[in-house]
Order: structure tokens, then sequence, then C-alpha cells
């Protein structure tokens, strides 16, 4: 029997007009999470009103919400998960998928972490994708020219992410597109750097209240996390990866070696977009490069 891995993506690459008819599709329940977020994710995901789907505290809701609907309508499908992984903010939904958390506690933390100070004072920080070399020398070249940039992903052997500020981000491009073995350097659009603050976390009093009132049970469906890269056994565990998912880093090349090694050979992507099977394809045929493993495209449309 294939091990299958429903995988839910994070917002960057979220377009306008993606979800359109996931939203559509379920008014009804799409109203209603717009009650809980405090905006119209319809609305913002369509129309894009100034540049707001490009700001995180937007874009998590929205994708957030656009990956649930998804997995709903994948639920209808002829097999279940043998797990379930999030890559970055995706992680929220793998807590819920796993059956640890309800849907609504999600949606009131994701809307007042929307706010957090951080946010607003690296308001002038991003990321950006550097494609063809491992983290292992990404993080060589950044030594060498002492760059004020970190890892924030690291993805496959082929595929990182750096963040820091913006001027830190156009010096590190200088540096990486001067090498032969890199294929791209490319800025990517949102207006924080997400994964650059592993010692951060969300500590304010209204936050702790919040996770203090929240029910969080042992998964039902096995949850392996990219931000502890283990699986998610406890309670403490999932509180953990809501106060760290946007600071920590995301270790996603391990993440699916992992899974690999635990039996899993079927890699789904439920939700918008199809940017994770092709970055875990490049894991998997290094993993066993006589008889890869598939990473499948996106299961509901966008």
């Amino acid at each position: 029997m294939t091990v299958s891995v429903f995988m839910f993506p994070n917002f960057v690459g979220f377009a306008q007009g993606m979800g359109a008819e996931l939203f559509a599709r379920q008014p009804v329940v799409t109203r209603r999470m717009s009650e809980l977020l405090g905006y119209d994710i319809e609305a913002i995901a369509r129309d894009n009103p100034d540049g707001k789907l490009y700001l995180g505290r937007y874009a998590q809701g929205i994708v957030f919400c656009a990956n649930a609907l998804a997995l709903w309508a994948r639920l209808d499908g002829p097999h279940a998960p043998a797990w379930v992984v999030g890559h970055s903010m995706g992680e929220l939904n793998a807590m819920h998928a796993s059956g640890m958390i309800a849907i609504e506690d999600l949606l009131a933390w994701i809307r007042l972490t929307a706010d957090e100070p951080v946010y607003q004072r690296d308001a002038d920080s991003g990321l950006a994708v550097i494609h063809g070399v491992p983290a292992e020398t990404v993080a060589r070249v950044i030594a060498e020219h002492q760059l004020d940039v970190v890892i924030a992903c690291d993805n496959s052997i082929q595929h990182v992410v750096v963040g820091g500020r913006r001027e830190a981000l156009e010096r590190a491009q200088s540096v990486f597109r001067a090498r032969r073995d890199v294929g791209i350097y490319a800025t990517l659009r949102g207006d924080f750097a997400f994964h650059c603050h592993p010692d951060h976390a969300f500590r304010e009093p209204a936050q702790r209240a919040l996770l203090e009132r929240m029910t969080l049970r042992a998964p039902r469906v096995p949850f392996f996390s990219s931000i502890l890269c283990r699986p998610v056994e406890s309670a403490d565990d999932a509180r953990t990866i809501l106060c760290t998912v946007p600071f920590a880093r995301v270790r996603w090349r391990e993440t699916i070696a992992a899974l690999h090694a635990c039996g899993a050979r079927t890699f789904e992507q439920v939700g918008f977009g199809t940017s994770l099977p092709s970055i875990v394809a490049v894991t998997l045929a290094a993993l066993s490069p006589a008889a890869p493993a598939t990473g499948t495209a996106p299961v509901a449309p966008s």
C-alpha cells in the first residue's frame, strides 16, 4: 500500500485571482471565515485592493482558508493521507488537518497575531530565492562575503530561500548572481522576512491568553512538522509551532527525507499553486535515483 502525504503550501506565490473557484464553491463558509478574520478574503484574493494580497497580515489568512477549503474537497476522495505536512505557514493547515485544533481557534490566532510588532518593525525586509546550490553552499557564501542575510528555508539541494533587509538582499544578489553555479536569484514579493528570526516567538499577553484558552489535542492524523523537523506528538508541540512558525527556519529538505524514511512515497499538494511537487521531486530523486517517488500536482483547483 502506497504511503501518501498531504502537503500544504505557504502564501509565497499566491497571486491575484487564485482561490476563486474554492471560495465560490463554499460561499457560506467563506463569509464565516471572513468574519472571523475581520476582512473579506474573497474580495482581497480577487481584486487585491491597495496591494493587500501581498501583505503578510492578509495573505496568511487568505491562503490558510483556501488550503482549508481544498482539504475539505479532498476528503471526499478515495484515500486519506498517512501524514500531513505544511511548508512555512502551511504548518497551520497541517495542524488543522491532523485534528489537533478547531479551525475557529486557528483563525482567531491568525487574526490576533497579524499585528505582531516585529512585522511592523521589520517592514523593509523580505525574502529571495536562490536556485542551483544547496543550503551548505549558501551558508558558506554568506560567511565568506559577510552578507547580512540568513537562510529562511532549506527546500532542496537546489532551492534555498534567504531573508534580510532590502539593502542586504540587494548586496547578496550581486554576490550570488556572479556565481556560475547559481541559476536564479530572485527577490520574492512580500513585506517581511519570514523564518529569519529564530529567537523570536509570539509572547504578547493577549497571545498567551488565547493560547491558554485553546483546546489542543494529540493528532489523529500523523503530522510531521517542517519547523520542528519531527513528528508532532503533543499539545505542547502544537503550542511551540503556533508561537514560532513565522520566525523559525523551514527545514523542508530534511522533512521530506525523514518522511521518505518513514515509507512515504506519494506527496500530494493540497491547496493553490504547483510549487511543492517540483521541489519535493528533487529531494526524492536524490534519495532514490533508480526509482524516485512522486510529488503530484495540487488536488484541488485554484
